[in-house]
């Protein structure tokens, strides 16, 4: 029996390699796994969500992984067209590639709690377009 989690096409399965992984399409709406494949305990998820000419990166991720989820995100769009990151928390392995995100397109914009963003610069990295995400803010794609 087959469940209608109102999701839309669940495109793929996931599966190792370098491909990143289709989870969901609704017309222009696609939302991709890209993240890093890894043996660890501080794994991250990395998203991307598209949407017409709007790429963003959900927990961009960890410096490390930083190659892996560029090679990933480059094969759906050119990594200049990253047009934002929305970053959960602070932690390293979720919100550290960001200074290298922003390296290749500094116009990115961050969408973080406020709270967030007081800690963020400790990454070496000041400036960027900030979208204060407070509950009820609201971004139109």
């Amino acid at each position: 029996m087959q469940t209608d989690w109102g999701l839309g096409d669940l495109a793929q399965e996931v599966t190792s390699g370098e491909e990143p992984v289709l989870l969901y399409r609704r017309g222009a709406h696609e939302i991709h796994w890209v993240g890093a494949e890894q043996e660890s305990v501080l794994r991250c998820n990395t998203y991307l969500l598209r949407d017409g000419e709007e790429n963003i990166l959900i927990d961009p991720g960890g410096r490390a992984q930083f190659a892996q989820t560029l090679e990933r995100v480059s094969r759906l769009c050119p990594a200049q067209q990253v047009t934002g990151m929305v970053i959960s928390h602070q932690d390293p392995d979720t919100a550290a590639s960001m200074v290298d995100w922003l390296a290749i397109n500094p116009t990115i914009q961050v969408f973080t709690h406020p709270r967030i963003h007081l800690l963020l610069p400790h990454y070496g990295v000041k400036g960027y377009a900030l979208f204060p995400a407070e509950q009820g803010s609201q971004y139109k794609l």
